[in-house]
């Protein structure tokens, strides 16, 4: 055994020595409340001598688990942690090797030169690896072996070696023999008669072992299916979160080609998302002839999370695979731990989100106990929920409330809805929002009844919302073309209220009756400087090909606007019927950590002398985000009762021609007074 892995189990078993008396199993539920299941383990180890157990890992632990399983715990029957490591068991090469000593050269000249290497004990290996330094040269070898450097025995008689540059240099030094072999001594012989004599300045024998990999798997029950287009969608029956890595198809048809996809639904902060999880294509062909049947009825895929499973199959104009079977699988994993009698029996606990991952010495040794052949067995018992399991607090080193924040400078308010919990919570802002904020969403606040700040992580992207634009013909004076008449457009930005509102549009959607068209447009907005004239969002070919379906779509710039302007060349052609216009614009989420104490919270927006704020939060941006966040309500956007305009803000609202008579009447009242003082001062 490895000196390494000696020396700590050793440190393991004279620890056990000193442990104290069995904890009662209530008790060690109380010192790991915040695990929510656990499950026995037992140790059969009658008649073995080997020094480390091995407990496989159902994919059932997985999925009730963190990913990674960083949450589970190992824990004796005196309530101490055992060390583990988890092994996926895949297929892997178990390698090792021994350096040999040159003890004996001899030369004949021009005919031969003879090594001795001696590996110090009897070695079983299937390869040898010659270290030469000399260049640009070719040599036959022949290969013989021996347990007392006396009788011999050949192993292989026209060995090639060589060091040559072709496209780059290639410098090939190893013997590969057709069977492993066991010997002490190797001879080696070099060819010399047709090339100069080479040097070897050492000999490497080694030997690789291949480690057959274990796959666990599961059939999956098929539930309601759906057709759609030329697609039918299958839903799979699996206990949410398997580490599945594999989908494989059987069906009795003896004929078939299809795409399949494997789709994850799940809610991710509120939102329904569909996920593609892989797909690929299936095949099988059976034939009378083997030489010409095969199949390929798997892919692979990435694990999901906890969502419903759906596996699309592309059918086309083929009827549905009959008596279709799906299986899903993933590699095997197990619980590598040294077995020391004494601190047994033991429990495993998992289910716990907001732990970090367990620190152990063995992780270094986690390649070399995974290629151990020999392990003593352990069983796990069935799942129990963890009688004392109190939910831990995620991410409980960050502070809920920040700095104190003067809310009366902010023009609108949403109130917040929040389970009396204390977790991660996300919303989802609404478009209308960004009609008040700024573009660089600086002005946007989490806030407490009390005045305190909450912070968050801006995730400024994070979905998007569709907004109904309001539609009418354009007023203003029309140009005819020369291909034929123009119809002409006002689109409008405007809230629930009809009332105006400017936006950062991202793509504008014009849901159009007619099924078939290709008519030039021109999409336009006024231009911030009436020098410039209307700028030009897009201008092409507004058309719809036969046989497609759903609104017109036109990407925009996601710049702000108001008012749009629509211009379409209808030729000789009658004009298209627009039912009905939308734009998408991506609004932003909010991630923050908070416990509803009795205390309201809502969100402050719009203030223009904000800055932006700055929470230590922020450097924990990825780690938040991948949270798996609580969604809260949001109450309708109001105005902010605590709201108290400055003499700045009626000077900034005032419209152009008013703030400059404004300014012309303080000049004229200063002007005045500065005249009087002057006359006062003036003798008569």
């Amino acid at each position: 055994m490895n000196t390494r892995i000696s020396a700590l189990l050793a440190a393991c078993t004279l620890l056990s020595m000193s442990l104290p008396a069995s904890a009662d199993i209530t008790d060690l539920d109380e010192a790991r409340s915040g695990w929510k299941v656990r499950r026995s383990v037992t140790v059969t180890a009658a008649g073995q001598t080997a020094a480390f157990a091995a407990l496989p890992l159902p994919p059932e632990v997985a999925a009730a688990a963190q990913p990674d399983l960083r949450d589970l715990r190992l824990i004796g029957a005196d309530g101490r942690e055992t060390p583990f490591v988890v092994d996926r068991i895949t297929d892997r090469k178990a390698a090792r090797h021994w350096d040999g000593d040159l003890t004996d050269t001899r030369s004949d000249k021009k005919l031969r030169t003879v090594w001795t290497v001696d590996f110090r004990e009897s070695r079983r290996f299937d390869t040898i690896e010659l270290r030469i330094d000399d260049r640009d040269f070719a040599k036959r070898f022949r290969v013989e072996a021996s347990e007392d450097s006396t009788g011999w025995r050949e192993l292989i008689a026209d060995a090639g070696i060589f060091d040559r540059q072709w496209n780059f240099r290639v410098h090939h030094t190893v013997i590969r023999l057709p069977s492993p072999q066991t010997a002490r001594y190797l001879r080696l012989t070099a060819d010399d008669q047709r090339s100069a004599p080479i040097s070897i300045r050492g000999v490497t024998a080694r030997i690789v072992r291949d480690v057959a990999g274990e796959r666990w798997s599961r059939r999956a029950d098929i539930g309601q299916s759906s057709d759609e287009k030329n697609m039918r969608r299958y839903r799979l029956d699996l206990p949410p979160g398997l580490p599945i890595e594999r989908v494989e198809i059987e069906s009795d048809d003896p004929a078939f080609s299809r795409r399949v996809v494997l789709m994850e639904e799940r809610e991710v902060s509120g939102r329904q998302t569909r996920v593609r999880l892989g797909g690929g294509g299936i095949y099988r062909l059976k034939l009378e002839d083997d030489g010409l049947s095969g199949e390929d009825l798997w892919f692979p895929v990435n694990s999901p999370r906890s969502g419903r499973l759906v596996l699309e199959m592309q059918n086309n104009d083929s009827p549905p695979l009959r008596n279709l079977r799906v299986t899903v699988s993933g590699v095997a994993s197990r619980v590598l731990f040294p077995f020391v009698a004494a601190a047994g029996p033991w429990t495993l606990y998992y289910g716990n989100t907001a732990t970090r991952a367990a620190v152990y010495d063995l992780e270094m040794l986690k390649t070399q106990l995974g290629l151990n052949p020999r392990f003593i067995t352990a069983e796990l018992g069935s799942e129990t929920p963890n009688s004392r399991y109190r939910p831990v607090p995620p991410m409980q080193f960050v502070a809920s409330h920040g700095a104190p924040l003067e809310a009366r400078q902010w023009k609108m308010a949403r109130a917040l809805t929040l389970p009396k919990v204390e977790d991660i919570y996300t919303v989802t802002l609404a478009a209308a929002d960004l009609a008040v904020l700024r573009p660089d969403l600086g002005d946007l606040r989490v806030v407490s009844g009390s005045g305190r700040q909450i912070p968050f992580i801006l995730e400024a992207d994070a979905a998007e919302a569709e907004v109904a634009l309001r539609i009418e013909p354009d007023t203003r004076p029309a140009k005819r073309s020369q291909r034929g008449a123009v119809s002409r457009y006002r689109i409008t930005v405007t809230d629930v209220n009809d009332k105006p509102m400017t936006l950062p549009l991202q793509q504008l959607r014009l849901t159009v009756a007619e099924a078939f068209f290709s008519r030039p447009a021109t999409l336009t907005a006024p231009s911030r400087d009436p020098r410039h004239g209307d700028h030009v969002l897009f201008s092409g070919e507004l058309s719809r090909q036969a046989g497609q379906r759903g609104p017109v779509q036109l990407n925009l710039d996601a710049d702000r606007y108001n008012t749009l302007f629509l211009q379409i060349e209808e030729g000789d052609n009658a004009p298209l019927t627009i039912e009905k216009v939308c734009a998408i614009v991506r609004v932003p989420r909010v991630v923050f950590k908070l416990k509803s104490d009795g205390d309201s919270y809502r969100l402050l927006l719009g203030n223009e002398r904000a800055q932006s704020p700055r929470y230590d939060i922020q450097s924990l941006r990825r780690e938040v985000l991948a949270y798996s966040a609580v969604p809260a309500s949001l109450a309708s956007l109001e105005p902010n009762p605590a709201h108290r305009r400055s003499a700045a803000d009626y000077f900034q609202s005032a419209p152009p021609t008013l703030a400059l008579w404004g300014v012309l009447l303080v000049a004229v009242v200063g002007l005045l007074v500065l005249t009087v003082r002057l006359l006062k001062k003036t003798p008569v």
